[in-house]
């Protein structure tokens, strides 16, 4: 069955060909990445007339912002560079700031079923709203989206009609019951799909369930942009790279959870930050490689990462606390030290991005040590948006609740995707010491001591988080049944 369409929208087309010369002059400055200040040096005008004729452009373009004005122009086919007169570089506009765009498609449907319809329109636009939460990459907007078709099949053309490098496409069908929804990310210049899942929803509770649906598949769709962004750099000389994709590049060194790894991304961040000390992406790597030093025991001395994570959390929120990451990294901060009180800005860090899986292992855990039993919701959610990642911490949280069984799994599945995990191997280790899986605990102390001959049980208490004292005794009490003796 045909996917249904609808008809392109004809307004911007007729704002474009009643631009004024003076106007298509900032339209192909604007499209360059112009700001408005060089913008007026450039042709000799004042910044408020620039920012005057820029709002004209958005409103005669039907656009929310400057990206939004060039990509609509693009995206209308039947617009030739003789309509653009000399202004015809705005084919080749760079995305905003130079980060490659990201822009969420019409969602196919098949029939002509109005709840189909009603709920693909809604998906989209709640995948739009979280996936400019994250704040990292420009969103083009869904009025720029509609002006193209054709979503089941993501191609560098269809990419170039919206100006984004990577696309969210999907489809709504009948499926017995309920809906099932298809949902795939893809780097249309090099043709690769990133991700791909089906997720089935019931009738009865289609509505209700959109923002959860949402928020799965941005959770899961965002670490794969991630990785992707990292794999674009790689090769180039590191001198000549910016401070976006040297924070890409620590990222993937964060990745595998190895001690190598985590000392390069280091480097990285500190690289990517000396390039621009508000980068917020590379402060929260920073802070993230930081804390894996902690509870990884990767540092002889985790005193100056206590520290070092403070001063990045601080710096953070002082750059922007409207963004998560701040909260996030005050909290994780906060929580090393002790204080459980650090829920509240977990919570917060959560409540501003939705699909923030660090946010909510994060928040779990503090839960869990404060005796919340919504710890367990609050990290099962973390390992759905993020598996590769949060799977030794959903094993963490049963192990609080004395539940070593389930521990011993999530651990086992965290190690398959990083098996040099040096915290992965402790809790296992731990586990199947308080299960009494005394061979297999043995094996696994093995492992871990092959893997990490530096580890041991002195620097538990740094593993674990200060005020947790019965749960590292617990660890401490798993590891001797598994034959640690110091």
């Amino acid at each position: 069955m045909t996917p249904k369409t609808h008809p392109t929208q004809p307004k911007a087309a007729h704002g474009l060909n009643g631009l004024t010369k003076r106007q298509r002059d900032v339209l192909d400055l604007l499209a360059q990445g112009y700001p408005n200040r060089e913008i007026a040096g450039e042709l000799r005008l004042s910044v408020s007339t620039v920012k005057t004729h820029v709002e004209n452009l958005l409103k005669a373009l039907g656009a929310s912002n400057r990206t939004e004005a060039a990509a609509i122009a693009r995206s209308l086919g039947d617009v030739s560079a003789e309509d653009l007169g000399s202004h015809s570089r705005i084919v080749s506009v760079d995305p905003f700031e130079a980060r490659p765009a990201v822009a969420v498609l019409r969602f196919d449907t098949y029939g002509d079923d109005p709840v189909e319809a009603s709920f693909a329109a809604g998906l989209v636009d709640d995948l739009i709203t979280l996936l400019s939460k994250w704040r990292w990459f420009p969103v083009i907007a869904r009025s720029t989206s509609i002006h193209v078709g054709g979503s089941d099949h993501p191609t560098p053309k269809l990419g170039e009609l919206v100006g984004a490098e990577y696309l969210v496409t999907g489809s709504v069908r009948r499926s017995g019951e309920g809906l099932r929804i298809t949902a795939r990310l893809d780097a249309v210049s090099k043709g690769h799909c990133l991700w791909s899942e089906n997720f089935d929803v019931n009738m009865g509770l289609l509505f209700e369930l959109q923002d959860e649906l949402a928020k799965n598949i941005v959770g899961k769709a965002y670490p794969e942009l991630m990785r992707a962004e990292g794999q674009r750099s790689i090769g180039s000389p590191t001198e000549n790279l910016g401070a976006w994709e040297l924070t890409h590049q620590g990222l993937l060194g964060t990745d595998d959870r190895s001690r190598d790894g985590n000392e390069r991304a280091l480097d990285f961040f500190e690289r990517a930050l000396s390039r621009d000390a508000k980068f917020m992406l590379a402060l929260y790597g920073r802070g993230y490689a930081l804390y894996q030093n902690i509870i990884n025991q990767w540092v002889p001395d985790v005193t100056q990462s206590y520290e070092a994570l403070n001063t990045t959390a601080e710096r953070a929120l002082a750059t922007d606390p409207k963004d998560a990451i701040g909260w996030y990294l005050k909290g994780r901060s906060e929580m090393t030290q002790g204080n459980y009180d650090a829920h509240r800005l977990l919570e917060t860090s959560a409540e501003i991005n939705p699909s923030f899986a660090s946010a909510h292992a994060a928040l779990g855990h503090v839960r869990l040590a404060r005796g919340d039993q919504r710890g367990f919701d609050s990290m099962r959610l973390a390992a759905r948006l993020s598996p590769r990642a949060y799977a030794a911490g959903l094993g963490f949280a049963h192990f609080i609740a004395s539940d070593y069984e389930r521990a011993v799994s999530a651990c086992r599945e965290a190690l398959v995707t990083r098996p040099h995990y040096a915290f992965g191997h402790a809790l296992l280790c731990a586990s199947l010491g308080m299960a009494e899986r005394t061979s297999e605990a043995q094996a696994e102390r093995s492992r871990l001591q092959s893997y990490h001959p530096s580890f041991r049980l002195a620097g538990i208490r740094a593993m674990i988080p200060r005020g947790q004292t019965d749960i590292a005794d617990r660890v401490v009490d798993g590891l001797q049944r598994a034959g640690f003796d110091e």
